[in-house]
């Protein structure tokens, strides 16, 4: 049975898109530099019982990627590559400009591919 927390935490400022190994070592580095508490970064996975562990430290987990983006204020783009097109056309409409930074550690993808 998962434990997750699927609830957008209120506080959340962080959201990474992609909670595979790179996404969740960010995850908990930012927690271990002290930089932000488990409760602020909400990190999304296509499977999201992969990120059970996280959940029991705290971080709030699930599948929805436009729930994450509705408490965050910086945005992690954390899939392999195959992935992002479907990423970003599933979020294109929830990314505000004016309120989302987003972040990008997808390898081979410009920002000008990530903009179109």
């Amino acid at each position: 049975m998962s434990t997750q927390k699927t609830s957008t935490s209120s506080s959340a400022s962080l959201a990474i898109l992609g909670g595979g190994n790179l996404g969740q070592a960010l995850a908990r580095g930012l927690v271990r530099s002290g930089t932000l508490q488990p409760d602020q970064i909400h990190v999304t996975s296509l499977h999201p019982p992969s990120l059970d562990a996280l959940a029991e430290e705290g971080f709030p987990v699930g599948r929805d990627n436009s729930a994450a983006l509705q408490g965050a204020s910086t945005v992690l783009l954390a899939v392999q590559p195959q992935q992002i097109v479907a990423l970003v056309d599933e979020i294109r409409d929830d990314i505000d400009p004016a309120r989302h930074k987003v972040i990008s550690v997808v390898s081979s993808v410009t920002v000008a591919q990530l903009r179109e």
